[in-house]
């Protein structure tokens, strides 16, 4: 790996549509921490979804522009057309300034319930909802050119099926993983969950006792870089991984039963077999693409990351289970060519953000990469505030942010100071006591960086906003990893982190390979564009012709 540059069921059957008709559904599949290797490498040994992709418009060079490389704000970014800064999704959590650093998670909403199969639950605070977002998205997008048309969103995480559909979807729905109760959305979208969930979440069950994610790959597999098991810095437990609950056949298991194994199925393929099920059936039950208004589907299949999370890219059980969503996606297009017509749907593929590679990995490959302890943000926000005492007479340090530490700016302005000149000597102590940090980036740096012709600034600057980003960024050097044990992370603004495949199928689109670079926030126009729909003034994407 050599480092880039910067880049800049049983369905009832429908009558069949006809060829020569205008595209009437759009659909977007995230897989959540794929990388566009995995694309290109398994090209082979894929038969389905993933197939049509590989021999669709391939774009090889494309990247998420901003730097904070986490699964809200990339989803956010695929279904807006804008970066971080502008959307207002900078993390998957961030500290509010206005509302004294308080945390707040990126689809929280504390004025809507939860929604499962028993109804809306009591007021607790856990709520979500596209509120946090600033700007609208592709459901608002296609329903802006028909209010008649239709958007769902399915995924494994709520902040995936929310934040790449947007405001006005009719239905986001993610796998509710500590009731055992399938899935779920929030009163935001309605009241009552609609009858062909309910019906799924009765039965999601069936069949899966005692259900083992198995090694199934192919004998030379190993030619694709898929990598042994029990490499350094993967978890000691290798295949077969089995669901922890087993239950008599024919009876229904009991709801701590079923609760163990959604918590297992969320981290395993099963996850995203039960995200294309469900999607399926909202074709179907929504009958998405069956009128002369355009529809959005988002697919949004999160195992890859939670999964990846543990045992790397190359893993065996990564390879596994892109190899098992690679059939499932294909049940669905062949649903699509079947109802809706194989001229009137177009799709899209890319991810919300890349991973590192093994960092144990990486070092036996001469790569200098190093794995830090997770207390590294702490050690250094302890050291910083301590400088500053002694150089100025007081700690401006009040916490750490994601990926970055908090400072309080009006304490230094009643004490006569410019924050500028705090964040130097905070900058200059951190690179000189702490390893592996290659750059210290201020809030005023940021927020100066307008037509900056430094990447790496211009970068940061994508994901930044005031109100919620840390005032003073963190970035380590590339292959660096803070985290503890095993497994691997995201979160830089390095290229393994930002860089995911993208492709398009459909009318439009152009079979074969780009390699012009390009960015994750041309996807929604793009998408737009050869719907035939308006493309929205102002977003930071572009048309890809």
């Amino acid at each position: 790996m050599i480092l880039a540059a910067l880049l800049p069921l049983v369905l009832p059957a429908l009558p069949t549509p006809q060829e020569d008709a205008e595209v009437r559904l759009i659909v977007l599949v995230s897989v959540d921490q794929m990388i566009p290797e995995q694309l290109e490498r398994l090209a082979p040994w894929f038969t389905g979804g993933f197939a049509r992709f590989a021999a669709g418009e391939v774009h090889h060079r494309a990247a998420h522009a901003h730097a904070m490389t986490a699964t809200g704000p990339g989803h956010a970014t695929l279904g807006t057309g804008v970066h971080p800064a502008r959307s207002g999704i900078v993390g998957n959590s961030w500290n509010d300034r206005l509302a004294g650093n308080e945390s707040v998670y990126c689809v929280a909403d504390p004025t809507v319930m939860p929604l499962t199969s028993d109804g809306p639950e009591e007021p607790s605070g856990e709520g979500r909802s596209p509120a946090t977002l600033f700007v609208d998205g592709l459901a608002s997008y296609v329903r802006a050119a028909s209010p008649k048309a239709k958007a769902i969103g399915v995924s494994g995480k709520d902040r995936a099926a929310i934040l790449s559909t947007g405001p006005n979807a009719e239905w986001a729905l993610w796998w509710d993983r500590s009731t055992g109760g399938g899935f779920q959305s929030s009163t935001y979208y309605g009241d009552v969950l609609p009858d062909w969930v309910l019906d799924w979440n009765a039965r999601w069950w069936e069949g899966l006792s005692g259900f083992a994610y198995q090694d199934r790959l192919p004998a030379d597999i190993a030619r694709a870089g898929t990598a042994p098991d029990g490499r350094p810095g993967e978890p000691a437990q290798g295949f077969p991984h089995l669901a922890p609950v087993t239950w008599p056949a024919g009876e229904t298991p009991s709801r701590t039963a079923r609760t163990g194994l959604a918590r297992w199925a969320y981290g395993s393929p099963l996850v995203d077999r039960f995200v294309v099920d469900l999607s399926k059936r909202a074709v179907v039950e929504h009958e998405l693409g069956a009128d002369e208004h355009v529809d959005y589907l988002f697919v949004g299949l999160s195992a890859c990351d939670t999964v990846g999370h543990g045992y790397g890219p190359y893993s065996r059980e990564v390879t596994q289970l892109l190899l098992d969503a690679d059939a499932e996606l294909e049940t669905l297009f062949a649903l699509l060519d079947e109802r809706v017509g194989e001229n009137r749907w177009i799709a899209a593929l890319s991810s919300d953000h890349g991973v590192l590679t093994l960092p144990e990995k990486l070092a036996e490959e001469a790569f200098d990469a190093k794995r830090l302890p997770p207390d590294t943000y702490g050690r250094i926000a302890a050291g910083i505030g301590a400088e500053l005492e002694a150089v100025f007479g007081a700690n401006y340090v009040v916490g750490v942010g994601q990926t970055g530490l908090l400072f309080d700016e009006a304490r230094m302005l009643e004490a006569g100071l410019d924050p500028e000149e705090v964040y130097a000597v905070a900058s200059t102590f951190g690179l000189q006591e702490f390893e592996r940090l290659e750059r210290l980036v201020s809030g005023p740096e940021l927020r100066a960086a307008e037509g900056t012709r430094d990447p790496l600034l211009a970068t940061a600057a994508r994901s930044y906003h005031p109100d919620r980003s840390s005032d003073l960024l963190l970035i380590f050097q590339p292959w660096t990893l803070v985290a503890a044990g095993t497994g691997t992370s995201h979160g830089t603004p390095w290229p393994y982190d930002r860089e995911v495949p993208l492709a398009f199928l459909g009318p439009g689109s152009k079979p074969g390979s780009s390699h012009a670079p390009c960015w994750t926030v041309d996807v929604a126009p793009t998408l737009l564009s050869r719907a035939g729909l308006a493309v929205p003034e102002g977003l930071d994407g572009r048309v890809l012709r």
